[in-house]
């Protein structure tokens, strides 16, 4: 059986860097290779500004997990998918990460934002809240 690949978000991956907690969990699953990773390059971006604007104590272990996981990068999306993504969002700054969802087509798309879970950005792609992913992924396990 194939690993799930896993598109995280921002929130996910920040949180799951600097707290323990459900995002932590899904961290260690990659780590110890039960899951892939697929993390958009504007989820890098914003995760190295945040951790060195907010959490400078942190910037190193942003890198230290991305080289140990299974991770694959997700490449910035075509237009033709923001603009079907801007249509689906009510905050249109989320765009970009719906449609590298829609892009890459992973298996789930974890987040931590309200604006990817509405009716709206579900009826693109499903997403799931951290806490549903790893239900669901215990279930199947």
């Amino acid at each position: 059986m194939s690993k799930p690949r896993v598109l995280v978000d921002t929130n996910v991956l920040l949180s799951g860097l600097i707290w323990n907690g459900n995002e932590a969990q899904l961290l260690e699953m990659a780590i110890s290779g039960d899951i892939g990773v697929l993390m958009p390059e504007i989820v890098l971006e914003e995760a190295r500004r945040v951790l060195a604007g907010k959490f400078p104590g942190h910037t190193d272990a942003l890198d230290r997990v991305v080289d140990v996981i299974d991770c694959e990068i997700v490449p910035r999306p075509p237009s033709a998918s923001l603009e079907r993504a801007k249509q689906a969002l009510r905050d249109i700054n989320d765009a970009e990460i719906l449609a590298s969802i829609i892009e890459s087509k992973p298996g789930y798309a974890v987040t931590g934002d309200k604006d990817l879970l509405t009716a709206e950005a579900l009826a693109v792609f499903p997403t799931s809240r951290r806490k549903d992913f790893l239900r669901k992924i215990a279930g199947e396990g």
